[in-house]
């Protein structure tokens, strides 16, 4: 709040995101780095970030890098090593998704790059922990994290040019379980996702 009225201040912070994110990116996907947690505290405190600039740049440095920090890490031995990463980093994602949709309803409306950025790292670890066989959060979770990104829209209202839908959809499909089990989602969220997936399914709209 100090820097409100400070010329220059959103500059330094779009500055500041983007080294610092870069940075921690080297840092937080590195195995052998003894001291990750530290490191994926900070994440959590930029992407968290109350001052908007530093939020955006962040999250457009750290999406920029993680497909080849996923790819590097995935070829690693150890298993469990890269689950325990990925479960971290995750949790990171989930929180300053939660957060970053708060902003509707408390602030100021939230920033759909920003969500979608955020969404796709989230889904990058979605997809790096189905190659490790690993289950990273809970279908529950997931699922109420994508309607949550659809601000409450019905599938009626959705945009199918909205790339953000495209992220709610994929993360839904996270949710669903890949066995039969106890984890197992009602009726009316199957037929969501089914409706989602038929308004989506325009061979011109974006998905990715």
């Amino acid at each position: 709040k100090e820097t409100a009225h400070v010329v220059g201040a959103a500059d330094l912070g779009c500055v500041i995101g983007r080294v610092a994110a870069e940075n921690l990116s080297d840092l937080v996907w590195d195995v052998s780095v003894t001291r990750n947690g530290r490191y994926i505290e900070l994440l959590n405190s930029l992407l968290m970030s109350p001052y908007y600039d530093i939020r955006l740049t962040s999250t457009k440095a750290f999406k920029k890098k993680i497909y080849a920090k996923i790819d590097t890490l995935l070829k690693h031995e150890d298993k469990k090593t890269c689950v325990d990463l990925l479960e971290a980093v995750s949790c990171v994602f989930v929180k300053a998704l939660t957060s970053e949709l708060k902003t509707a309803s408390s602030r100021i409306e939230h920033h759909p790059p920003t969500v979608r950025r955020l969404s796709r790292c989230l889904l990058e670890c979605l997809y790096a922990s189905r190659v490790l066989d690993h289950k990273l959060l809970k279908g529950e979770t997931l699922w109420r994290l994508a309607k949550r990104m659809m601000c409450g829209r019905n599938i009626s209202e959705v945009d199918p040019d909205d790339k953000i839908n495209g992220n709610c959809l994929e993360i839904m499909a996270f949710s669903f379980p890949k066995e039969q089990s106890s984890e197992t989602n009602s009726e009316q969220d199957t037929n969501e996702f089914v409706s989602l997936a038929q308004k989506l399914n325009d061979p011109l709209g974006p998905w990715r």
